[in-house]
Parts: structure tokens; C-alpha cells; sequence
């Protein structure tokens, strides 16, 4: 996979798309109040390719905010700046990237970062203008 996308974990830098190259493999959890429940999820490595696949017993509604972690240490991927966004590595040849996608159910917004300038590259989804902006402020990748 030496020019593919490779998918990490930006603690431990387990790669998240080792098992099948087209997809990346998260655990996931989803909480309530009198419950918690968690599941591996596989997402298409493909930015902007929406659809994922899990176990079909747990009823995921549309809105709902799912947790997304490493499965390799459990690094929590929610990003320092807002609790509804998530994001990974990704290291294609020789560039470092950020992408940072939504945790709610059913919203189809995603976006990569040049890691080193801290610049948007490209917007994937229902990218609105008001998350554009959100992301125009000086964003600090994985706690750093």
C-alpha cells in the first residue's frame, strides 16, 4: 500500500484500512441514557463514498452521535474543538492529511486537511458554509 491511502490512528498510528485497503474499520459506540452499546464499523475509504456497514442489531436513528475510537489502543477520535466532529490521519505517498468527518447519523459532511499547512484541501457531502467557516479558525489536530 506504499501510494495508497493509508488510514491511522493519531495516537497509536494503527493503520485503520489494514484488513481490506477500501475500507477503514472503527469501533463505534453509541450511548443513551440507560444504555451503551458497542460495534465495529467498517466506512468506505473512499472521502466522500457515504454507507456503512455494522451489525444489523443495533438501530442506528438518523441524528443519533456516535463515538468513533481505535480499534488497536481506544483512542477516542473526537476532535479537541467540537464533540460532533471525529477525525483520523491520512498519508497518501509522501503528504500528510487530516480528515475530519461527522459523528451524527446520517450526515454526509467530511473534510481534508493539509496536515502541515493546516489548510482545507477539499469538502466531501453536505458541506455547508457555516462548517466551512467553523474550520476557517486556527484548528488544533489532534490535540496538538
Amino acid at each position: 500500500m506504499a501510494d495508497a491511502k493509508q488510514f491511522l490512528c493519531p495516537s497509536c498510528g494503527a493503520l485503520l484500512n489494514r484488513e481490506r485497503a477500501e475500507l477503514i474499520t472503527l469501533n463505534a459506540r453509541l450511548r443513551g441514557p440507560r444504555f451503551a452499546v458497542s460495534f465495529r464499523v467498517d466506512v468506505p475509504a473512499e472521502l466522500g463514498v457515504y454507507g456503512a456497514e455494522w451489525d444489523p442489531s443495533v438501530v442506528l436513528e438518523e441524528g443519533c452521535l456516535v463515538e468513533f475510537h481505535c480499534p488497536g489502543c481506544g483512542h477516542d477520535f473526537t476532535t479537541s474543538y467540537s464533540p460532533e466532529w471525529a477525525e483520523v490521519k491520512m498519508v497518501e505517498g509522501e503528504h500528510e492529511y487530516v480528515v475530519v468527518f461527522s459523528k451524527t447519523f446520517g450526515q454526509h459532511s467530511t473534510f481534508l486537511f493539509d496536515y502541515s499547512a493546516r489548510r482545507l484541501v477539499r469538502t466531501f457531502g453536505h458541506a455547508t458554509e457555516d462548517y466551512v467557516a467553523q474550520f476557517g479558525k486556527n484548528i488544533n489536530f489532534f490535540g496538538s
